[in-house]
Order: structure tokens, then sequence, then C-alpha cells
């Protein structure tokens, strides 16, 4: 009897294991370097695009790192906002501040929950061009 629950715990614990790795796999996209436009133009939401898993009302975006394109490194904010992958805007802008230790919650728009793909649009806070590091995950 030992033996077989001895073996029942092993076995289960190898399942968990390998399952909570798996899902790891399926989280946010990792860090990402984009350039920020200057005079506060809005990135490519085609190139920040994540796919959505369910109809959660909130998707997640993080600004890691702000740094100039030359010159002092006076920045530490940028702003986001997430559209529906074909431009069409679904969420409210959102700072992003460099300072944050954990992603930002942006809620999207009510009758745009079930989109299958999201686009995460970025610019900065000033009219100056900017180097970001974000990472962004559209649940």
């Amino acid at each position: 009897m030992k033996k077989i629950i001895k073996m029942l715990v092993i076995n289960v614990s190898a399942l968990a294991l390998m399952l909570s790795s798996s899902i790891m796999c399926f989280a946010a996209v990792g860090e990402k370097s984009i350039y920020i436009d200057p005079n506060q133009i809005w990135s490519a939401d085609y190139e920040n695009t994540d796919s959505r898993t369910g109809s959660y009302s909130t998707v997640y975006a993080r600004n890691h790192a702000v740094r100039p394109i030359s010159g002092i490194d006076t920045f530490s904010t940028i702003q986001c906002q997430v559209t529906n992958g074909y431009d069409y805007v679904i969420s409210d802008v959102i700072p992003l501040k460099e300072s944050n230790s954990s992603n930002t919650s942006i809620s999207i728009k009510e009758g745009y929950l079930s989109c299958k793909f999201v686009g995460f649009e970025f610019r900065g806070n000033s009219s100056a061009a900017a180097y970001a590091t974000v990472s962004y995950d559209g649940r």
C-alpha cells in the first residue's frame, strides 16, 4: 500500500511540474526593444501583436526601460494603447512608467472582449525619439 501511494505522489508531482512548465510558455511576450518615434507618433500595432486566449477584460503591458537616442536620459514614461490588430483603438491611452516593477493592466472597451488578436501601440511622452524595452500580454 505504501509503495502504491509513493508512486502515486511521484507521478502526480511529475505531472504538475510538466503542466506548470508548459503553461509558463504561453505567458507574455518576452522583453522587446522598440523604437519610439519623435513627436508622439504611435508605433504600428502590427509590429507588436499578441493573441488572446480568452475573453478577459484586461491585457497587460510593461515599460522595462526607456532611453533617448542621444543626450541626457530624462525619459521615464511612455504611453500605450491597444487596438484590435487592425488599427482600431479598443482601450484608453495608458502611461507606462519605467519605475513600475510589474505589468500595468489595460482595460479593453466593451464590445471588443472577444478579439482573438490585439495590437499594442506605443509612443513617447515628449517630442524626442527614444528606444524602449517593453513586454505585453494579450491574455
